[in-house]
Order: structure tokens, then sequence, then C-alpha cells
């Protein structure tokens, strides 16, 4: 499947305007996403905790140096340096692979473009040179060859990175409807098996006798067995004949658009332009649809993964394990779902997205088939719990009937 990096670009502003578009289609045109200054969306965060954000989130960092040092500011441990200097600096503590596009003739820029004080042009001269020690830069000298030195190190970090990238949600949710298909195509074969054992018995019992016990015993035996696994055939049928997973189209659209969504409506009229809404699921939506409590979820699953991220294979294990505990205490044997408040909503949510979440991450190990199992038994568990409320909240406007 084809997956689609992020690239952060880091550089001066005003100096490289039309270096910095350049950079921008190179991106583009290499079939990844540019993330940079002038595409930050409006936030209430500080300017370097949303830079921190975006980096954080993209797979490469991509730098340009010119004749600017860069505006100043204070980094982590109070020194004065400019911007620029402190999104590298950030890059390399985060493990960031590093794409460095270095102008090789300062002097040879307008005056405008470069540095006129000696302090800020011994800056920038120290910084390129901690750029340029201990990993391969590329040079520049105008805004084309800049581009074509932006497409060739980006077409090298391609093929020997192992980042996580993106990819649609419906090409993810493939992997995961292709383990269920296989499941239900194995129930399709033992309910055959027992329909041929049943047929076998009935000719069985219609030659000897209408009183053998044993055999009326084994008949109803198998009958059971039979209902059972049609029933659960049918909900797997069902699941994989979806195109896109609720759950992981909420995951998406929140995770994409950055809580733009500000109301339950606004958040229906997304979700709809990529699936068609269920009447439960437009119930929960519109009983759980603020934005506050959906950016909690999405806070609270990258608090779980960098946990998860942090621990012990046997830690992992028994994390992933003790997930049950979470289910058990929403069990509709003790809950009800239907008066389920946002702050429940979040606890189940957040789990449920960080097992979806793992299973991107871990699609192509030997984990994925315990994180898959785990992670479509919690969707058929949130499913329940939302067929239930709204099963709930027709009962009680009958009765106001």
């Amino acid at each position: 499947m084809e997956i689609k990096y992020q690239v952060f670009v880091s550089s001066t502003y005003e100096d490289l305007i039309e270096e910095r578009k350049e950079i921008t289609q190179a991106i583009l045109e290499s079939h990844c996403i540019p993330a940079g200054m002038e595409l930050f969306p409006a936030s209430n965060l500080a300017q370097w905790d949303v830079i921190k954000q975006v980096i954080d989130d993209s797979d490469f960092y991509l730098l340009i140096i010119a004749g600017k040092y860069g505006s100043m500011g204070k980094d982590s441990s109070g020194k004065t340096v400019s911007y620029t200097e402190m999104e590298f600096d950030y890059a390399i503590f985060s493990g960031k692979p590093v794409l460095a596009l270095i102008h090789e003739d300062i002097d040879s820029l307008p005056r405008a473009k470069t540095e006129t004080t000696p302090e800020k042009v011994r800056r920038l001269d120290e910084f390129r040179k901690k750029v340029c020690a201990g990993r391969v830069i590329k040079k520049w000298n105008n805004k084309d060859n800049l581009k074509s030195a932006a497409l060739a190190a980006l077409s090298d970090l391609k093929n020997i990175t192992d980042a996580p990238g993106w990819v649609r949600a419906d090409k993810i949710n493939q992997q995961i409807y292709d383990a269920i298909e296989q499941q239900r195509l194995q129930f399709e074969s033992e309910i055959k098996e027992l329909k041929d054992k049943l047929n076998t018995y009935t000719i069985e019992i219609e030659k000897k006798s209408a009183e053998n016990e044993d055999l009326n015993n084994n008949i109803d035996i198998l009958s059971d067995q039979l209902c059972k696994l049609a029933n659960e055939n049918l909900q797997l049928s069902h699941i994989v004949n979806q195109k896109i997973d609720f759950w992981s189209c909420l995951l998406q659209i929140n995770t994409a658009y950055e809580y733009i969504t500000d109301t339950s409506e606004r958040l229906l009229a997304d979700i709809n332009k990529e699936r068609p809404l269920s009447d439960p699921e437009r119930w929960f939506l519109k009983c759980h649809g603020s934005r506050s409590l959906w950016k909690a979820i999405m806070n609270k699953t990258v608090d779980i993964l960098k946990e998860y991220e942090g621990a012990s294979s046997e830690q992992k294990t028994a994390y992933i394990r003790n997930l049950d505990a979470i289910m058990h205490k929403f069990s509709l044997d003790t809950f009800d779902p239907h008066i389920m408040s946002d702050e429940e909503v979040a606890e189940l949510v957040s789990n449920l997205f960080f097992l979806l979440r793992l299973c991107e991450r871990y699609r192509f190990t030997d984990q994925f088939a315990l994180l898959n199992a785990k992670a479509s038994e919690y969707v058929l568990f949130c499913n329940s719990l939302i067929d239930d409320s709204w099963e709930t909240e027709l009962a009680f406007s009958e009765n106001d009937c």
C-alpha cells in the first residue's frame, strides 16, 4: 500500500519565501505531505509548543540554510538561539531523519538576504558547522537546483526509512477486514461440516429408532453449535461488508482535522462524508460530540501509546491483557450505557483508539494477530454499547408517547 510521509520544513522565512514554495512543490511531487510555519493552523498553544507537536507528528525533518540566522528565542535551557536552530536541535533530540540543504556561497546572496551584525554572522557560521558535522548534506545556489536536491534527498530517504508514515484509513482497515474474512470463511467451512453431520444423524435416526436418545442429544448439540456459528458468521459478514469502520473513521477524522470540529453537528457532517451513519451511531455522536471530549480522547490515546512504547515486552503483553478489565467495567450486566458520561466515553474510546493505532504500527510483525484480535473484540464491544443505548432511548421515547 502507498505510504505518504510528512516532512517538516525548517528555515528562516522572509528571505526564503520563494525557495520554500519550491521545496513544498518538491515534497508534493514526491507524494509526501509538507508541514511548516506557513501551514500551521490557528491554535491556543504557544508557538514553540505547536512547532514541537508538528515535528513529533512528522516523519522527516528538512532544513534549508541560506544567509540568515533568523529570529531569536529561548530554548528549553534558557539559551538564546534562533527558532530554526531550536527546531533542528529538537528534531535531532527526537530522532527524526534530517535532510540538510545548505547554500554553498553566501557571499553571492543579495545584502538584504544576509546577516549584517557580527554576532548573527558568527552564530550562522557556527550553526552551519553544527549541521554539517556527522551527516550527509546537499548544497544549492538557486531555487531550481534547491528543488532538484530536495527531490533526490527525499527519494533516497524514502527507500531506506523505517518511519511509519500515513496510510488512508480504508487501506489500513483492509488488513483487519482480511483477517475477519478469513475467520468468516473458516466458520462457513465448519457450518458445512456440521450440516453434513446433522444430515447423517438424521438419516441414521430414520433408519434406526425414534427413541435413540444418544442420537437425539447429538443432533441437539450440533443444532445449537450450528445456530451459534451461523449467528457469528452473520455478524462477521456485516463487518466485512462495511467499507470503513465507524471507529477507525472517527480516529482518522480527529487525527487529520486537528480538533477543528466544535459541535456534534459538525462532527456528524464530517463523518457522513466518509460513510453513512446508522441511527445508533448518530445518537452516540449527538450525545458525545463535543470538541473538548474528542480532544481529550486523542490526548489520552497519545499518552497511552507513549507509556506502552516505553514498557518491556512482558509489560506490553500484560497491558494488552489488562484491557479486559476495562471492558468488564462497562459490562452490560452491571453498567447502563444510556447514562454514560463523557469521562467514561473517554476512558473506553481512548483504549480502543490505542489498539487501532497499535494495529497500524505493528501490522507487519508477529504481534499483529494478538493486537488485531483484541481490537476487533473492542470494536464489537463498543458497538454493542451504542446499540443498547439506542434501544433504551427508543424505549423511553415510546413510553413518553
